[in-house]
């Protein structure tokens, strides 16, 4: 799978955060699917991340709980919830949308500067 990283993750609260927690949480980007789910639970993201298993459950806290340093309301700040098969990643379509509507500014320009070096 793929997921888009915004340059403004080094801005997040998240990001002044031990590295376990950054590779953690980049880990759960990495593995989530097209609509956020994680499917996996502490053992699975443990292994992934190659964090600790008693680190990654501590992460695993943090994520699911509210941040008062979050850059968006959104959830109380918080990024994870769990749900039956694993984890949700809760502003996950958000950023997905995001990226959407930025891959079609960048096709319509693409567009647009062809069709003006064939018109000149």
């Amino acid at each position: 799978m793929y997921v888009k990283i915004f340059s403004d993750i080094i801005q997040s609260s998240i990001w002044a955060e031990d590295a376990e927690t950054c590779k953690v949480w980049i880990t759960m980007l990495a593995l989530a699917q097209p609509d956020g789910l994680v499917r996996a639970m502490a053992p699975g993201i443990s292994n992934e991340a190659r964090v600790s298993i008693q680190k990654t459950r501590e992460v695993l806290v943090l994520l699911e709980s509210p941040d008062l340093e979050a850059r968006t309301a959104d959830n109380d700040g918080r990024r994870i919830e769990r749900v039956d098969g694993g984890y949700m990643v809760l502003n996950y379509l958000k950023y997905r949308e995001m990226q959407d509507e930025e891959r079609r500014r960048e096709l319509t320009k693409l567009r647009t500067r062809s069709w003006r070096e064939r018109k000149h």
